[in-house]
């Protein structure tokens, strides 16, 4: 009965989505969807294309630099990651996670550049439990896909 209410919902979102190809949360919905399928080729290409049709979509932003840095191309996650902050300058989980993927590149001092802007401006918000939540789910999300690239073998 499980399988088939997943079916049923999976099916509803696909018809959701081929009903307004510019709707750009559905196309992030979308490459959601494929990513947590194991098609990261797919999610990467959604997510390129809501940025096309929404340059100022940070969850787009995100999403194709969470698709990049699981796929090892880590400059371009980086290089998205810092389109983002243009974006949205005042998000700082944008800065969290470029200052995660330069030490990841073992480029210590930018991360720490990164680092204290993303502190300064989640300092703003230093007792929204929200704020600490967001990030613990972002972390497991992130091991979640690198395990399930290392099952595929990426």
């Amino acid at each position: 009965m499980q399988k088939k209410i997943k079916l049923i919902q999976k099916t509803r979102k696909k018809v959701a989505l081929t009903y307004d190809p510019e709707d750009i949360d559905a196309l992030v919905s979308k490459g959601i969807e494929q990513v947590e399928d194991g098609d990261l080729d797919g999610g990467k290409a959604t997510f390129e294309r809501a940025i096309e049709l929404n340059p100022n979509s940070i969850e787009a932003h995100m999403n194709l630099s969470a698709v990049q840095e699981a796929q090892g191309d880590l400059n371009a996650a980086v290089a998205t990651n810092q389109k983002a902050t243009l974006v949205a300058p005042d998000f700082d989980g944008a800065y969290y996670n470029l200052g995660f993927l330069l030490e990841k590149m073992n480029l210590p001092v930018e991360a720490g550049v990164q680092s204290d802007k993303f502190r300064k401006i989640a300092g703003k918000y230093p007792y929204d439990p929200r704020h600490i939540v967001e990030l613990q789910q972002e972390m497991i999300r992130r091991q979640k896909i690198e395990e399930n690239n290392k099952t595929r073998g990426f």
